[in-house]
């Protein structure tokens, strides 16, 4: 028995345990199983990981951007209104260099009319980057200058006959028609911007 035993373990020395022992064959090993891992891996990554985390990256992206955009049309708009309320002040710049008031409708309406533009652009950018929420939100200011717009046209026969200071006056009304409750509208925008896309708190005053 005990010969059978030794030849058995002959055997398997000889044909198996030996090989597996030797630090060649059993490196191979490991590294053929480390590879296998690295591969399930990657595989793993390709497939599950990557796309949810390229996905992420493109929201965040695309939310930077439409923070970026809405901050520059708060701005503008701003801006806009101020230059709006600028119209009715004595040192309007309404008129030429000499002091001499001349062609006042046509000043005003070119004037306007820039405002216009330059509103309707920012709005533009908004649609095409906010959310449903912010467009709501930036769409009641953009009203406003569509309003003030049409109290100017509405009132045009009145101002081709003014003085300047009759003109500074009406301009003011009409501004302060259109833009009334400016300040809660522009508050809104700004609180809409800032759920939506993390706004900063900092913002012109109104």
């Amino acid at each position: 028995m005990g010969e059978a035993i030794t030849v058995c373990e002959s055997i398997c020395r000889d044909f198996s345990l030996i090989w597996f022992l030797e630090p060649k064959p059993f490196q191979a090993l490991l590294t053929l199983l480390a590879a296998l891992i690295a591969s399930l891996t990657a595989l793993y990554i390709a497939i599950c990981v990557y796309p949810r985390q390229k996905s992420l990256d493109q929201k965040l992206e695309a939310a930077r951007e439409a923070r970026t955009v809405c901050l520059l049309v708060h701005q503008s708009y701003y801006d806009l209104h101020k230059r709006i309320f600028l119209l009715g002040r004595p040192s309007s710049p309404l008129g030429n260099k000499s002091g001499e008031f001349r062609d006042l409708r046509q000043e005003v309406e070119r004037v306007v009319e820039e405002i216009q533009i330059e509103a309707d652009f920012a709005f533009s950018q908004l649609k095409v980057v906010a959310s449903a929420r912010v467009v709501a939100a930036g769409s009641l200011l953009f009203d406003r200058f569509w309003k003030f717009s049409i109290g100017l046209q509405a009132n045009k026969k009145v101002l081709s006959l003014a003085s300047e200071v009759e003109a500074q006056v009406l301009m003011r009304a009409l501004a302060s028609s259109a833009f009334s409750g400016w300040g809660d509208d522009f508050d809104g925008f700004i609180e809409a911007v800032r759920a939506e896309y993390g706004l900063s708190q900092h913002r012109p005053s109104r």
